[in-house]
């Protein structure tokens, strides 16, 4: 699903998790967490994904429920327009953290 709409327009959500950027020392961990959101743990796609950070115009960020990563996305950016990609959710965490894969 894609949605669009003015920055403006996008309200905060009240959370309990701590949310911000993924480092490169939790790029794996970020990787993994994408893939399991959508069923497919230990596949070479987390490495992909996990490439996303540190890469230009590209800036992942996560929500963390205490040390444990448990939810995460990409939002990429082409000039004024930003796309937000492989974004998932923990199974154990649905609806807490973001929702389910998306």
């Amino acid at each position: 699903m894609k949605l669009g709409g003015e920055v403006a327009g996008v309200k905060t959500a009240p959370t309990d998790f701590r949310i911000g950027p993924v480092t490169t020392n939790d790029a794996r961990a970020f990787g993994e967490v994408i893939v399991t959101g959508f069923g497919t743990p230990g596949t070479p796609l987390s490495d992909m994904i996990a490439a996303s950070v540190g890469a230009p115009n590209s800036y992942p960020f996560s929500a963390w429920d205490g040390d444990t990563m448990v939810a995460g996305g990409v939002l990429l950016v082409h000039g004024e327009v930003g796309a937000l990609h492989s974004a998932s959710t923990l199974p154990e965490y649905p609806r807490s953290a973001g929702g389910a894969a998306s």
